[in-house]
C-alpha cells in the first residue's frame, strides 16, 4: 500500500513537473516570437522613414534616388508579408489599416505633391509606432513578455519617437537644402523637430544608460554626438538661414547616421532581451 501512496505521488509529481516545464518553454517559444516580430516591425518602421525622407528628394526634383525608392519598396514588401504571417496582426485594426494605406500610397508616391507626401508618410509610420506601442504593452499584460521589463518602455515610447522626429526632420530638410530655400513655414516645423529630437534623444538615451550599464556605453556616447551634431546642423543651416546651400545628400547621410545610431541601440537591446529569455 505504501509503495502504491509513493507510486502514485510520484506520477502526480511528473505529470506536474512536465506540465510546468511545457509551460515555461511555450512561455519562452512565444517571447522569443514576440521579440522577433518587435524587431521586424522596427525594420519596417525604419524603411517606410527612409521611404519619406528619400521620396521627399524626388518631388523636389532629385530623380537619381528613384532606384534606392523602389529598392526599398521591395524591402518594404517582404517586411509586410512577414508580419502579415503573424496571427495577432492580422485581426489588428492598425495593422490592417497600414496595409491598406501603404497600398495606396505606393501606388501614387511619385505623383504626390511634396507636402501630401510628407503628410501622408507621417501618417502612416505613426500608426506603424502606436501598433508598436500597442503590441509591447499588450504582450505585458498578458505575460508573454516578463513584467521585469516594465522598466524597458522607453525601447517602444521614447526611444522609437525619437527616431521619428529626426526621421521628420531629414524628410523636411531634404525637400528644403533640394530646393535652397527655407520658408518661414520651415522653419517653424524644424523648430518644433529640433526641440522634440533634443528632447527625446536625451530622456531615451540616458534611460538606456541606466539600463545598460556599460555594455553601450561607447555606442550611446556616439549616437548623442550624432544627435548634437544634427540638432545643430538644423539650427545653423535651416532655422538661421533664408538661403541654404547645404547638399541635400549630405544632409541626408548626416540625419541618416543619427537615425541609424539608436535604431541599432534599439536593436541590439532588443536582441539582448530576446537572448535573455531564450
Amino acid at each position: 500500500m505504501i509503495v502504491s501512496f509513493g507510486l502514485i505521488g510520484l506520477i502526480i509529481f511528473l505529470i506536474v513537473f512536465l506540465s510546468t516545464w511545457k509551460n515555461r518553454k511555450e512561455n519562452k517559444k512565444q517571447q522569443v516570437e514576440a521579440f522577433n516580430v518587435i524587431g521586424t516591425l522596427n525594420q519596417l518602421i525604419s524603411n517606410s522613414q527612409k521611404h519619406r525622407g528619400l521620396s521627399a528628394s524626388f518631388l523636389q526634383g532629385n530623380e537619381e534616388v528613384k532606384p534606392a525608392i523602389i529598392t526599398l519598396r521591395n524591402d518594404i514588401n517582404q517586411l509586410k508579408s512577414s508580419l502579415s504571417e503573424v496571427k495577432s496582426l492580422n485581426t489588428n485594426q492598425r495593422w490592417n489599416a497600414y496595409i491598406d494605406h501603404w497600398q495606396r500610397l505606393e501606388n501614387n508616391a511619385f505623383s504626390l505633391k511634396v507636402v501630401d507626401s510628407f503628410k501622408q508618410h507621417t501618417a502612416l509610420i505613426e500608426n506603424l509606432l502606436y501598433l508598436f506601442e500597442d503590441i509591447t504593452e499588450a504582450w505585458q499584460q498578458n505575460r508573454v513578455l516578463p513584467m521585469s521589463f516594465n522598466h524597458f518602455k522607453f525601447l517602444w515610447r521614447e526611444l522609437p519617437m525619437a527616431v521619428e522626429f529626426i526621421g521628420q526632420a531629414r524628410a523636411v530638410g531634404m525637400a528644403v537644402s533640394t530646393s535652397g530655400v527655407s520658408s518661414q513655414i520651415d522653419k517653424v516645423k524644424l523648430g518644433y523637430l529640433h526641440a522634440k529630437i533634443g528632447q527625446l534623444s536625451s530622456q531615451a538615451l540616458y534611460q538606456l544608460a541606466q539600463c545598460s550599464g556599460n555594455l553601450v556605453s561607447n555606442e550611446i556616447s556616439q549616437a548623442q554626438v550624432f544627435c548634437d551634431e544634427l540638432i545643430h546642423t538644423i539650427q545653423q543651416e535651416f532655422i538661421a538661414k533664408d538661403k541654404v546651400t547645404l547638399n541635400s545628400d549630405t544632409y541626408f547621410v548626416q540625419a541618416s547616421k543619427a537615425m541609424e545610431q539608436l535604431n541599432t541601440l534599439l536593436d541590439s537591446t532588443i536582441q539582448r532581451l530576446t537572448l535573455s529569455v531564450a
